[in-house]
Parts: structure tokens; C-alpha cells; sequence
């Protein structure tokens, strides 16, 4: 247990932002706060993106809309030494805050550390490592915290912000692109693009504090590269698929069995695809999972359609 005593008169507090990984959940990259005390030499790392794979139903609960992430603690050198390991940037911003601020803060994250407190209902969009340390710093900011541009818009979308960080025909963005409905394409506030660690970092450096810059320093404790990688095209992807599945139903044309097959077999992927987008709207928590437009091609009677075709 971290000592929160008084004898605290030093504390800084600091964003840390990750840059993306290359697994799907990494994609979209890490938020993190460090607490330091100079007077005792603490230095750690809470870390509200943690979740277990061994926990009981994780893929149930996962696509419910049920997952429970956690707030986790770690010494900052070996947090830090995860990610450059993987050749992830590591950003840090020191915020320039009151001492009274920065202990309430470290005792607001020792209580919700507390084994009964460190578990959350993950949602991507609205409660993720990114979004619950905004949360918590406007919280224990009491208005002192402003975010001047929070309210403009940040001219995207939700999937617009999302396909940022996902390469083109990948299965990872055609399954996020098909599961996810219309609402995720209303255009974002600035605020609400903060669900991205990149741009919730990006918000930071302009935010204010008591009607000055809320920041101390801004630096890299390893930096990105020099040219910024962009997604990249995955050859064997779901556009591939699409395109062979194109040529087999040209190719047996002609032939009325063929053709049964080939009609019956689209007929029964699209109608499972549409039972799948019809749970994940009516049987989950998942709210971005509503009025999918994708319905209307994959609509659920289909599965039933080969027994009808002659």
C-alpha cells in the first residue's frame, strides 16, 4: 500500500500516453497516470486498462457489454520498460497543479485501488483508461480544470477516429465496422474524442488550470518515430474474401446446382451475420450497437433461406 500520510508536500502528477501497439486491444494506444513524491521517493503507475483473460465468461461477458476492467499499480520504470520494449512511444505530461489537488488526487486513486473499488463496467467509448482519468481530474479539480475547445467539434465521427488506427481490410476493423450501428456516426466534440489516449493527451496541452496552462512539462520518455507509421493494407482481408466469393458466384453462373450452392451458402453467412448484429442490439449492454444499418443486407431470416430455394 502506498503511504498517503501527510508527510506528502511534494507530489507531481503526470498524463502518460502510449502510443499503439500491434494487437487489436493496443491499436488504439494507453493512458496512465504517475504519481511522484520527491519527499519519499514514490514512484508509480495507476493504470485503469487492466482486464483478465482467465476471468470466469470473459468472452461472454466481452460480448455482452459486461466486461469489468481494473485499476491496477505498477512501479513506473517497469511500465515504461513494457511499452518501449514493444517499440510503443511513451509521452509524458507533468501537470502543474496545487499540492492540496495532487493528495487528493493520490487518495482518490488509493481508495478506488482498494479490492472492493478497482473494478469498472468497460465501455469503449465512454469508460476506458482514457476517459476515467479525465473523469477523476475534473472530478477532483472542482472547475479548476477547464478544457477551452472541449465543446467544438472535432470533425470526425466515432468510426472516423476509430479507422485512424486500424489498417485497411483488416478483420479487426471490418468486424468493429460491421458490429457497431449508426450512432457511432454522429460527429464528435473534442471532448468526446477523448476516449482516443492520443487525443485525450492532445486535449491536455491545452487545458487549463485556474485560467493558466495546466501544464508544467511535455515530453517523450521515448519517442516515437521519426515518420509516423499509417496503417497499412492487409492483403488477405475481408475485402480478399469478398472479391473470391464475387468470382465463385461468377464462375457458376451457368450451372443450376452450383448456383443453388452458391446462393444458399451467401444466403446463410449473411442471415447468421444478421442473427449475430441483432443480439449484439437486443441482448447486450453495448449501446453503439443499436440501428445498424447493416441489417438491411444481412437481415436474420436468411439462415432459414436455403431450404426455401429450388
Amino acid at each position: 500500500m502506498t503511504d498517503v500520510g501527510t508527510n506528502t508536500p511534494k507530489l507531481q502528477v503526470s498524463l502518460i500516453t502510449c502510443g499503439p501497439g500491434a494487437e487489436l486491444y493496443a491499436k488504439f494506444g494507453h493512458s496512465a497516470l504517475r504519481i511522484q513524491d520527491e519527499s519519499t521517493g514514490l514512484d508509480v503507475i495507476y493504470n485503469y486498462g487492466l482486464f483478465d483473460f482467465n476471468a470466469p465468461n470473459f468472452y461472454l461477458n466481452f460480448a455482452k457489454g459486461k466486461l469489468r476492467y481494473f485499476l491496477g499499480k505498477h512501479e513506473t520504470s517497469g511500465f515504461i520498460q513494457a511499452f518501449t520494449q514493444e517499440g510503443r512511444w511513451v509521452r509524458e505530461q507533468v501537470l502543474d497543479i496545487d499540492q492540496a489537488t495532487s493528495y487528493k488526487l493520490l487518495q482518490r486513486l488509493e481508495q478506488n485501488y482498494r479490492p472492493e473499488n478497482r473494478f469498472y463496467l468497460y465501455d469503449f467509448f465512454y469508460a476506458n483508461c482514457a476517459t476515467k482519468i479525465r473523469d477523476l481530474l475534473l472530478d477532483v479539480s472542482q472547475g479548476a480544470l477547464v478544457y477551452p475547445y472541449a465543446q467544438e467539434h472535432s470533425k470526425k465521427s466515432y468510426r472516423e477516429l476509430i479507422e485512424e488506427n486500424l489498417p485497411l481490410n483488416s478483420w479487426g476493423g471490418w468486424g468493429i465496422d460491421l458490429a457497431l450501428g449508426s450512432m457511432i456516426d454522429q460527429p464528435t466534440s473534442n471532448f468526446q474524442a477523448q476516449f482516443l489516449p492520443e487525443y485525450a493527451a492532445q486535449q491536455l496541452s491545452t487545458a487549463l488550470w485556474n485560467d493558466r496552462s495546466a501544464l508544467r512539462q511535455d515530453r517523450y520518455l521515448a519517442e516515437p518515430e521519426l515518420t509516423s507509421p499509417t496503417p497499412g493494407i492487409n492483403l488477405w482481408g475481408p475485402f480478399t474474401l469478398g472479391l473470391l466469393l464475387i468470382l465463385i458466384v461468377w464462375f457458376t453462373r451457368t450451372k443450376m446446382t452450383s448456383q443453388r450452392f452458391t446462393c444458399g451458402l451467401l444466403h446463410t453467412l449473411s442471415g447468421a451475420v444478421g442473427v449475430v448484429l441483432m443480439l449484439l442490439w437486443a441482448a447486450t449492454d453495448h449501446q453503439t450497437t443499436a440501428w445498424n444499418a447493416h441489417l438491411f443486407w444481412a437481415q436474420p431470416w436468411l439462415v432459414f433461406s436455403p431450404f426455401w430455394i429450388n
